[in-house]
């Protein structure tokens, strides 16, 4: 078979301008993720809060998991027909030691954390010691995703959905009943089949628009029910409803039939990895809900669900500002002279290799230039 990403269909769309309708779908699952980070880390004592406020939490919570979900399926849906890029990966790898290392050298120098060689070595190595559990499994994931792409493309439409039906039953209803056996690296790879199957086998299930709308409403109000009313918390990531509403809402945005193109919206978008690196670094997490934003002390006033909502915005929004800010005063700078560097030493390399085989070439030809000399002197 030919992988997808030498057909020319696929390079020519690369070249055309990203469409926005993904870039919003990522800022809103990211500022779902916050609202599951402020509910889920606010340090709160139920005992004194108010049912409406509590019931307000709740809702909150379910949001992270179905964002996380869908932030999966959009790598998962470009991924599957793309190269694999070491430069991309090295580029994630810097961002993420940027923010661990940095954030843990800055609360040291503030006293508000104390030194250890341990947590320094953590901080240094923020993806191997699991510093972000959600990028130790994306970069894992996307080390593997070209041989999940050679996989997925030589599978029949059949194969493909067999094998998604297998990855389902072990992750989401053997867990029902008690028996676990993979992990979340293992569910952000069927996240990524199923966006591959999505991507590769489309049909008028998956494409109209309507279907998506009537499955997210359904599934989303029944996560909802089921953790605020009825409290029962076994809706996590691989629960097979939050999967549901997960695609259901990906689908939504996917189905959008008139491309949107905002340069605005796709910057605001490369900066929501960074935004979830800074709110949920360790060090920042407890202070940023309990100290700064006293989570705790505003659940118990009645204007709790206005203040939640006015706290994700803002952590939304000055954290966009300082990736931003990372990514326009160090990040491009530094690339552009690093890749400078590296091409001034590929070509060197190639300048040495073309000379090399120049010279093989002029000691080759002169040897066969004096060979038929030699035979005519042995010859007299």
């Amino acid at each position: 078979y030919m992988p997808l990403w030498h057909d020319k269909r696929w390079k020519n769309m690369e070249k055309t301008q990203r469409d926005s309708k993904f870039e919003i779908l990522r800022i809103i699952c990211m500022l779902m993720i916050v609202a599951h980070h402020l509910s889920c880390h606010g340090g709160y004592i139920f005992d004194s809060i108010s049912a409406v406020n509590r019931g307000f939490i709740d809702a909150l919570i379910v949001g992270g998991k179905i964002g996380v979900n869908v932030f999966v399926l959009i790598s998962g849906y470009f991924l599957c027909c793309s190269k694999f890029k070491l430069s991309k990966l090295i580029k994630l790898l810097c961002e993420i030691f940027f923010y661990s290392f940095f954030i843990y050298i800055i609360f040291v120098a503030a006293g508000q954390v104390q030194f250890s060689v341990k947590d320094f070595f953590y901080s240094m190595f923020p993806t191997s010691s699991n510093a972000y559990w959600f990028m130790t499994c994306y970069v894992i994931m996307y080390i593997l995703s070209p041989f999940i792409n050679k996989m997925i493309n030589s599978l029949t439409k059949k194969e493909h959905l067999l094998l998604i039906g297998f990855l389902l039953l072990l992750q989401t209803l053997f867990p029902v009943v008690g028996f676990s056996y993979l992990s979340n690296v293992a569910w952000f790879i069927t996240l990524y089949i199923i966006a591959g199957y999505l991507r590769l086998h489309p049909s008028k299930y998956t494409e109209t628009k309507w279907i998506s709308i009537v499955l997210f409403c359904v599934s989303f109000v029944a996560i909802i029910t089921f953790n605020v009313f009825l409290k029962i918390s076994r809706w996590g990531a691989a629960g097979i409803v939050c999967l549901i509403c997960s695609i259901a809402m990906f689908n939504m945005f996917k189905n959008i039939k008139k491309p949107i193109h905002s340069s605005f919206i796709n910057i605001i978008s490369s900066a929501t990895l960074g935004v979830y690196l800074v709110h949920d670094n360790n060090y920042i997490r407890p202070w940023l809900w309990q100290t700064f934003l006293k989570c705790p002390q505003m659940a118990e006033q009645w204007f709790y669900p206005l203040f939640a909502l006015g706290a994700i915005l803002g952590v939304f929004a000055v954290c966009v500002l300082i990736d931003l800010f990372r990514i326009y005063v160090i990040e491009k700078p530094f690339f552009k002279v690093s890749n400078k560097i590296v091409f001034k030493i590929k070509t060197k390399i190639a300048n040495k290799k073309r000379i090399v085989e120049e010279t093989n070439m002029f000691d080759a030809e002169n040897k066969a230039d004096d060979a038929p000399q030699n035979n005519s002197s042995n010859e007299d």
